[in-house]
């Protein structure tokens, strides 16, 4: 479940009619989840001793929204600790107020009234754990992410020297290795959607950016996609609004192009998809949630075909060592394609498991494991990664088996979901399924 943090500052200046206060709940940097923080309600607890004559009331300002919190409870020992005072009978007595309140606003204030005058005693504002950028017209991207995608946009961060050797001897091995074994490849990044679009993002495009080095270092005899202007003239929206991963639309275009690149032709693609019904839902995306309050914005969500229903063998792991295997026996193309993608990947299997009849899909963001190509012997094999990730190289020869037992020694010390596999197998494929299982 998502958390957010809520950050408290004290007010420097108090209003003189205040003897002493406190505010016991929320102290600062107080972690709460999004159901509570907008749903169940904060606990809200403290107290405020006036001096002698002085009528107050306590207030929590959020937004447009003025929230009473009226003395309701008796605090005894803020009578005797502070006051140093017998606590029966005592006309503070119900010094102390104890509320939940649900908060519809990021920034809030509580304080107290006097002559119909706010006073501050704290400002708070709620900020989830890792910031989102706001750009125009409600549109969320990464902010002060492991990947310094602003940097990256701005020109401070860009690809080094090192990271160049590396991605040029990535780009040989792959060749080579591709052209030993007879099987074509082919390197697909996925624009950051702030390169898809710019109009509404807050910064601007330094003439120097990690992926316009990259575009210049790739071999031209390299096999590679980066769609950013076919994700600019999709007729839908191809990114999402409070997310950092492409629409359906946009995956659907991807698919497309990685198809035309391998296969050698567009003809008879695009019809796959021509009749394709979507339906609007409402979503907040891998960003509307670290936001406060969440944002959200609909999406569409394919109808009438998922990929789910044709999933063989799935290994269950999340992110890095995640094995999929999807078989479609009346795909566009009688072929076995093997995949090395990153989380964009995954909603290019509705698209992709309608064209190629297997798909097997691996998450590494790009690093290939040789030895597993090998031994699927798959018709092709590609490489999907992100445009934020191209800092750093994929590796050329990596170990899909070390990526699960690591993961697996990690799930042991808390969850470890079973693996999914289907009761059906196909005798053709039956095989590969038992092969990947035991991975």
């Amino acid at each position: 479940m998502p958390v957010y943090n809520i950050k408290i500052t004290h007010s420097p200046t108090v209003t003189h009619s205040v003897y002493r206060w406190c505010l016991d709940s929320p102290v600062n940097d107080f972690a709460v989840s999004d159901e509570r923080v907008g749903e169940i309600g904060i606990k809200v607890r403290g107290w405020v001793l006036p001096y002698p004559k002085k009528i107050l009331s306590v207030v929590l300002l959020c937004g447009d929204e003025a929230i009473p919190l009226p003395f309701n409870e008796e605090r005894p020992d803020v009578i005797e600790k502070v006051l140093k005072d017998e606590s029966s009978g005592h006309p503070h007595l119900k010094c102390g107020f104890r509320h939940s309140v649900r908060f519809k606003h990021a920034d809030f204030s509580i304080g107290v009234i006097e002559n119909a005058n706010f006073h501050p005693l704290i400002t708070g504002s709620i900020e989830g754990t890792l910031k989102v950028l706001e750009g125009k017209e409600n549109w969320l991207f990464l902010d002060n992410d492991s990947n310094q995608s602003v940097e990256q946009y701005t020109g401070k961060l860009k690809i080094s020297r090192a990271e160049k050797l590396k991605w040029k001897s990535y780009f040989k091995s792959i060749s080579v290795f591709s052209l030993s074994q007879q099987i074509p490849t082919c390197l697909l990044i996925a624009p950051s959607k702030e390169n898809v679009y710019p109009q509404f993002y807050p910064y601007s495009e330094a003439k120097v950016t990690p992926i316009k080095q990259f575009q210049k270092i790739v071999p031209e005899s390299f096999p590679y996609i980066y769609p950013v202007e076919s994700l600019k003239a999709v007729n839908d929206r191809s990114y999402r609004i409070c997310d950092t991963h492409w629409t359906l639309h946009g995956a659907r275009e991807s698919s497309i192009l990685l198809a035309k690149k391998l296969i050698g032709k567009e003809e008879g693609l695009r019809e796959l998809f021509q009749n394709d019904l979507y339906d609007a839902k409402e979503g907040f995306g891998d960003l509307g949630r670290k936001v406060y309050p969440p944002s959200s914005a609909k999406e569409d969500i394919l109808s009438n075909y998922n990929y789910r229903n044709k999933v063989l063998f799935d290994n269950n792991l999340p992110n890095f060592g995640r094995i999929i295997l999807i078989h479609n026996d009346t795909a566009f193309h009688a072929s076995t394609i093997l995949f090395f993608g990153s989380s964009s990947a995954y909603s290019m299997f509705h698209f992709l498991s309608r064209i190629f009849q297997t798909v097997a899909f691996v998450h590494t963001a790009g690093n290939v494991d040789q030895e597993l190509i090998e031994q699927i012997r798959p018709d092709y094999f590609c490489m999907q990664t992100n445009a934020r990730f191209i800092v750093k190289s994929p590796t050329a020869n990596e170990s899909v088996k070390r990526y699960i037992e690591s993961k697996r020694k990690t799930l042991e010390k808390t969850d470890d979901s079973e693996y999914i596999m289907a009761d059906d197998i196909p005798d053709s494929i039956a095989q590969l399924v038992n092969y990947l299982r035991q991975l």
